[in-house]
């Protein structure tokens, strides 16, 4: 069938600020046996694990903070640190920088993915591998969809975030020599193999290693080693996939971590001279982020810098090679030397880093992000913070809207005086601190489409009663996230695709989805009739006649009005205004009528109703 017409929304999301974490990112193994626990709030060493890797691995656990799994792109171990069911002989490589990482599968609490990246451009690419929890007794076990080869060759990178208007994930990596980004998005359904392909900047030089990274609020991505071999920072769309912008900043580099705030960027240079720079990317100028270059730390031992990974405490573990100690950024949001580099921070109880440190879905890091919904003009917008605060207070960049421009609701709603782009700001206090955040707002106009006449057949009506129903079938439909409603203003929309009690006539169904404010409306018709009628010329109910048939609808019915003992006193054409309760020209009398109906789809029924005088 026709689909309705989709309108693209671009939300753009500012200013974070991370206090807490999502606790699927509290569990790390990398180097040589070497391991983080991040559930007391700061990191404790661990060193149960049996991961032994030059750089590549990854690390997931549960919401809770308990560990899953983890890999080094080739083998999977459980959270008993034995080797999972079916997990061995992954297309990963412990020698590629992002040998792997792990997305969970939206509305399946129970399989999740990983990806795998082959070293040096290998033949084996970009892979998916699936993981079903519930297997080996719930040790979990890798399933039969193993080894999906998705492209090859690739950059030796990989990264991830959520999409923050859908529930989906975007994976992104890099063609080898070529200039296109590759975007899969892992939806409900599962991996999307096409891809989102964007096509900008130069291709990769002669080196294939180095990170690539989404910045938390999904709004930036940076990759090492792009054209010539360099730094390249450009706009990333968590919801379309589609990259953008290309800024080439002019270093070498292997290890990138943005801040908690997406505002600074980190990035560790063992090319061009061991050291760590941060850029301020709040320009979103390339020769004013360049220039905003500053020296952090030039590497004051011989070990070379690693990968830079954002911890749930919300600081950033940088990896240096062959040390028992990750040496760790404080403060990353804070500019200059006040971001706090510390050398050897954290004791790795006798286990030894290396270039690795394992990445993880960017978002993990974005947790008192600003949500929002029903962004179509004259609807309730909803918003609220993921996370628990003390006190807050909004402003919706409305100040049309009068006194109602701002609210301290914990979950307020706003109603938007106009279709547009809205800056929303929102000020709140949680366990003393202070911070603020602010999103861009789309409110769209809302745009109707007439659905095809064949969607009729998705709808059923139950009718010819005192309470009759309808019920839309939408699986027919683009997936979405729909709601209805009946000749009613669009501020009355209901989530259920059903209704009950509904009067007979004709109704025009209008169906919405929530995130992009696309219509779609047709015509239904629910069959019925009156109880009764008063043709007494005072235009209220003078004529009595089948409801719910028109020029559309059951044109070609048959209608038989009788008297109580059976005398056939008219035929009705079923487009007509109705009975007019006379007989050979004379009124009838008050008294109860019968009626046969014999519909154009073949559907019949009978009843009876009163002429009242």
């Amino acid at each position: 069938m026709n689909k309705v017409v989709k309108i693209l929304i671009f939300v753009l999301f500012l200013g974070y600020w991370n206090i807490y974490a999502q606790k699927e990112a509290n569990i790390w193994y990398f180097g040589v046996n070497a391991g983080l626990d991040f559930n007391s709030g700061s990191p404790v060493a661990i060193t149960d694990g049996q991961l032994v890797t030059e750089e590549g691995c990854t690390t997931i656990s549960n919401k809770n903070g308990e560990l899953l799994f983890y890999t080094d792109g080739s083998t999977v171990w459980n959270r008993n640190h034995k080797i999972m069911q079916n997990g061995t002989g992954l297309k990963g490589h412990y020698s590629s920088t992002n040998s792997a990482i792990i997305i969970p599968k939206p509305d399946s609490p129970n399989i999740y993915y990983i990806f795998t990246i082959d070293s040096h451009a290998g033949t084996n690419g970009i892979q998916f591998s699936e993981v079903d929890m519930s297997l080996d007794s719930g040790m979990g076990g890798v399933t039969s969809s193993k080894n999906n080869l998705l492209f090859a060759p690739t950059t030796e990178q990989v990264t991830a975030i959520k999409n923050p208007l859908f529930n989906s994930y975007w994976v992104v990596s890099h063609k080898w020599l070529t200039n296109e980004f590759i975007a899969y998005e892992v939806t409900s359904s599962g991996v999307n193999t096409t891809p989102v392909i964007s096509t900008l900047g130069g291709t990769p030089g002669g080196i294939f290693s180095g990170v690539m990274k989404i910045s938390p609020n999904g709004k930036k991505i940076a990759i090492s080693n792009a054209a010539n071999s360099r730094l390249a920072l450009c706009d990333f769309n968590p919801v379309t996939g589609q990259v953008s912008n290309y800024m080439n900043l002019q270093i070498s580099a292997y290890g990138l971590e943005f801040s908690p705030n997406s505002k600074l960027l980190y990035v560790s240079d063992n090319y061009d001279g061991r050291a760590l720079y941060q850029f301020n990317l709040e320009s979103n100028n390339e020769t004013e982020i360049y220039n905003s270059r500053l020296l952090i730390s030039d590497g004051v031992t011989d070990n070379d810098f690693g990968s830079m990974q954002l911890g749930t405490d919300g600081k950033i573990y940088v990896a240096r090679y062959d040390k028992g100690y990750l040496d760790v950024i404080d403060e990353p949001n804070l500019l200059g030397l006040n971001c706090n580099y510390q050398l050897e921070a954290v004791y790795l109880d006798g286990k030894i880093s290396k270039l690795g440190l394992p990445p993880f879905i960017q978002s993990f890091f974005n947790s008192y992000s600003i949500s929002f919904e029903n962004i179509c003009f004259g609807s309730d917008t909803m918003f609220e913070l993921s996370d628990t605060v003390d006190a807050v207070t909004w402003d919706f960049g409305d100040p049309a809207s009068g006194v109602d421009n701002t609210s301290q609701d914990l979950q307020p709603t706003h109603v938007f005086s106009s279709p547009g782009v809205y800056e929303v700001k929102v000020t709140y206090t949680a366990d003393l601190a202070v911070s603020k955040d602010t999103t861009s707002v789309t409110i769209y106009d809302q745009q109707i489409t007439m659905l095809p006449s064949s969607f009729l057949n998705d709808i059923a009506v139950v009718d010819n009663s005192d309470n009759n129903t309808i019920t839309i079938d939408i699986t027919n439909l683009e997936p979405g996230d729909y709601e209805f409603t009946l000749n009613e203003e669009f501020s009355n929309y209901q989530d259920e695709p059903y209704f009950e009690n509904i009067k007979a006539g004709i109704y025009t169904l209008y169906i919405r989805e929530k995130n992009s404010c696309r219509v779609g409306s047709i015509q239904i018709s629910v069959i019925g009739y009156p109880k009764y009628f008063t043709p007494n010329g005072d235009g209220v109910n003078d004529y009595w006649r089948i409801e719910g048939i028109n020029e559309q609808f059951q044109t070609n019915s048959d209608i038989f009005i009788y008297d109580r003992y059976g005398k056939l006193l008219k035929q009705l054409n079923p487009t007509s205004k109705g009975w007019d309760g006379t007989f050979n020209g004379r009124m009838l009398p008050t008294d109860d009528y019968w009626f046969s109906v014999f519909l154009e789809d073949g559907r019949q029924f009978k009843g009876h109703f009163t002429l009242k005088r």
